[in-house]
């Protein structure tokens, strides 16, 4: 039995060793290096975390997760270095408990900053504040304690706007045994706390029988009569308690699901339900683990009144994974609903084959497994009518339980080094999307990608003035003649971006400049400023692109 432990050990240990030389990097030759100050001293102590920056599909940078930082401590002089960095996009942030970083802005914390191989960034300046805290009880309509629960934040925006806000240095922002809660590191602000649900919230999936109403402080549950709680920096804002007005009932909604075609009952599809939204999709979904029997039948418990719609979910289905269904209007007031009837349809298909150009080397092509495929119906705001899948490790790939409309295949995050650039349908571009009829099944698909080291390095210099205070600015590429995905990147600290792993071809660049502090006066300006276009030929090596602007020309330009 040792023998035998210890061969499978061996085993273990030589795979993840020539797994990790096959899939780690080459060491990187950047350096970056700087200060943390606190009231303009130096911070020694305070650990700094490096991470590669992802952007969302719409090019917006998206929040990393601190515990996957690369970290490091400052040193007495509040100095802190990487060394041996790959060139790329970093996100570079303080991260003190009980502090919030003076950097951080409402879209993202820290600074933002691209590197190129061999440079030496050495004047990354970090600055922390004391964060302030919020701290009071949480009781029931009889005043015991409401136990181990999550209390809601929401702070005003620029537009004056209550928002919910991420709490950061409070991973957990929930009661204790006593119903006592503590939020801390917050950045200065006005505030509103409140605890429980709202009808109008219309979604959970905690299905309970009753729920708690809720409340703002103090024991308020109109909004407009919640009390607005200013915090300045290191201030701590004690007694915001919240006694909860009353606690309400939850109602279930049961039905049946058939299919159309013959009136069979539908087993072994998930049950969601979703909040109707203005544009005919959805504005939020709930699926649940509630799954029809063999006689098509199900119950959801513990639902909030409210409108909804109610829909199978084929997208989890044990079987008959090739269908859709339609939507069914519920509305609960003051009691259950039954009899609710869930239309099945048997969906269409789409199947065909993802490739790579630019390249043989298997260890690339094998990347293609690793990743999701993604339909993206038009026009529809019903996330659950798209669809994913992963390649096979052939390539291969289907969609299926496809309900009819115009609908487009995208990679939003393709592995490193790999760009969608079109899409075929028997040998020929696909430039307008599919359109998918009842029940047809398509084949023949050919979604490829391109692989290259081509990079795009540029600047956005601002010449005749300066820009507002809270004005970002991403980078949309698209490769001329592509039907695939444009790429996008934010614009660093120092106005500079990169766009990296580009296969070779002709280019265009655009300028978007994206805000969310609401300044009517900033229409006209980022709508001067997205009006600017670059074109440029990329290679396998680097290409310079800078964006030259003169605010001056912004009323002549109009």
């Amino acid at each position: 039995m040792f023998i035998r432990i210890l061969t499978l050990l061996t085993l273990t240990l030589c795979y993840s060793a020539l797994t990790f030389a096959q899939t780690q990097p080459k060491e990187g030759t950047a350096i970056v290096s700087g200060r943390v100050t606190l009231k303009g001293e130096p911070a020694g102590g305070v650990f700094v975390g490096l991470q590669p920056q992802q952007t969302a599909p719409g090019g917006m940078p998206s929040m990393p997760d601190r515990s996957q930082f690369a970290k490091v401590k400052t040193d007495a002089e509040g100095r802190f270095i990487f060394s041996g960095v790959n060139a790329g996009q970093y996100r570079i942030v303080a991260l003190a408990p009980g502090f919030v970083s003076a950097d951080d802005s409402p879209l993202y914390s820290g600074k933002l900053v691209n590197l190129a191989d061999g440079e030496t960034l050495e004047t990354v300046e970090l600055t922390l504040k004391r964060g302030a805290v919020i701290t009071g009880r949480i009781t029931d309509p009889t005043g015991k304690p409401i136990v181990e629960k999550y209390v809601q934040l929401t702070k005003m925006d620029a537009r004056g706007n209550f928002v919910q806000v991420g709490v950061g240095g409070a991973q957990n922002p929930s009661t204790d045994d006593r119903g006592v809660y503590r939020i801390h590191s917050l950045p200065a602000g006005k505030y509103k706390v409140s605890f429980g649900y709202s009808q109008q919230d219309g979604l959970r999936a905690e299905m309970a029988r009753l729920y708690h109403a809720q409340t703002f402080h103090p024991d308020t549950t109109d909004e407009k009569q919640a009390r607005i709680i200013e915090l300045s920096e290191s201030s701590e804002a004690t007694d915001v308690d919240i006694k909860v007005a009353e606690t309400r009932k939850t109602y279930d909604i049961s039905g049946r699901v058939v299919e159309v075609a013959n009136g069979l009952p539908v087993a072994g599809v998930r049950i969601g339900y979703g909040t109707p939204a203005p544009n005919g999709g959805l504005s939020g979904t709930v699926t649940l683990m509630t799954v029809s029997d063999t006689q098509g039948e199900f119950q959801l418990q513990g639902v909030l009144p409210g409108k909804y719609v109610v829909f199978a979910d084929s997208r989890y289905a044990s079987q008959l994974s090739d269908i859709y269904s339609d939507q069914t209007p519920v509305e609960i007031s003051d009691a259950d609903v039954s009899g609710v009837e869930i239309k099945a349809h048997r969906g269409g298909s789409l199947s065909g084959v993802a490739v790579v150009e630019g390249t043989n080397d298997p260890a690339i092509v094998k990347q293609l497994s690793s990743m999701n495929l993604n339909l993206i119906y038009r026009a529809s705001g019903d996330s659950v009518s798209g669809r994913s899948a992963r390649p096979e490790a052939n390539g291969s790939f289907r969609f299926s339980g496809l309900k009819p409309g115009k609908a487009d295949i995208r990679a939003f995050t393709p592995p490193d080094g790999l760009k969608q650039i079109r899409v075929e349908y028997n040998g020929a571009p696909v430039t307008d999307g599919f359109d998918i009829q009842a029940g047809e099944s398509l084949s023949n698909v050919r979604v490829v990608f391109g692989y290259g080291t081509g990079l795009i390095r540029g600047q956005v210099k601002i010449l005749g003035g300066a820009l507002p205070e809270g004005l970002n600015f991403s980078v949309m590429a698209t490769m001329n003649g592509s039907s695939g995905s444009s790429f996008f990147v934010p614009v660093d600290t120092r106005q500079q971006f990169m766009v990296k792993n580009l296969p070779p071809g002709e280019y265009e660049l655009k300028l978007r400049a994206y805000t969310q502090s609401g300044q009517p006066q900033l229409a006209k300006l980022m709508e001067f400023l997205n009006k600017h276009i670059q074109r440029v030929t990329v290679g396998n090596g680097e290409t310079p692109a800078d964006f030259t602007i003169n605010l001056s020309q912004m009323e002549a330009n109009r």
